[in-house]
């Protein structure tokens, strides 16, 4: 990002207030950056935009994605925030309304952020300061044991490989009870969301075990097969329309979007991020 790798974080790049407010569409990889400040013929793909809606799998559906007895896991995907502050939520498996027990990936004043909770006690791997509004973030969220990464590339500053942005030694690996797993923000039902994204996600991967920074660079620009090795679910969000997106991994875990309109609470919008 930037910036140089300290021991347990490093810094975002600086918060500017003029940045608050909603992105232009018309910008990302495949309008105005391609990594190296070019223009870019990709991006045929889509990707959703959300306000106040999210996307949820039952608790039963989504238990391949519990990671609840101590399996390692990770998580890949795009973000693009058009706002920051307040607790935006991008993907959350949870055990109660309140979120906990469980593992969420969280943007927040912390930045971006891998945090577990067992129910009594909490580990979460952040990067440290605020996002910028309109940057395209790759993130990647690890967990092996009891230690969690946070992996970070923003492509709109041409950035090719990740950073090691946050790491924590605390993160729980078992809790009692799992609820739902939701994109794009906070449902313990299939009626109501909270704490929304409040930005465009894209290229969602779950994948069994850590994966490698070098495949994490390798593949983020592109897709993947949906039969490769290790990878459980994996939302292109390719599917342009209607409230079902659909996951080609091996558990098919469709996630449905409940609570609003098109196009105010959510929008399906050409991806900004060449995917």
């Amino acid at each position: 990002m930037g910036v140089a790798l300290a021991a347990s974080h490093c810094v975002l790049p600086p918060f500017h207030a003029a940045d608050v407010g909603a992105a232009d569409d018309a910008g990302g990889l495949d309008a105005a950056h391609d990594g190296d400040g070019s223009r870019s013929t990709r991006g045929l793909g889509k990707a959703i935009r959300w306000t106040s809606s999210c996307a949820s799998a039952s608790s039963a559906l989504s238990a391949p994605l519990a990671f609840d007895n101590g399996e390692p896991f990770t998580v890949e995907l795009w973000f693009r925030p058009d706002r920051v502050g307040g607790y935006q939520m991008l993907l959350w498996k949870g055990g109660s309304a309140s979120a906990y027990p469980g593992w969420q990936v969280v943007a927040d004043a912390d930045g971006l952020t891998l945090l577990a909770d067992d129910g009594t006690k909490n580990g979460g791997a952040r990067s440290g300061g605020l996002l910028r509004v309109g940057d395209l973030y790759h993130l990647a969220a690890t967990r092996e044991g009891d230690r969690g990464e946070m992996w970070v590339l923003d492509a709109s500053v041409g950035e090719k490989t990740h950073s090691l942005v946050g790491t924590t030694s605390a993160m729980p690996t078992s809790w009692s009870t799992t609820q739902r797993l939701v994109l794009g923000g906070l449902s313990s039902d299939a009626t109501s969301c909270e704490y929304g994204a409040g930005g465009v996600i894209d290229d969602v991967r779950v994948w069994a075990g850590r994966r490698a920074v070098s495949d994490l660079d390798a593949e983020f620009a592109g897709a993947v097969e949906c039969s490769a090795l290790g990878l459980l679910a994996y939302w292109k969000i390719d599917d342009a329309a209607g409230t079902l997106l659909h996951d080609c991994g091996p558990y098919q875990i469709h996630l449905s979007i409940h609570r609003g309109q098109e196009p105010v609470d959510y929008e399906w919008v050409d991806s900004p991020f060449g995917l």
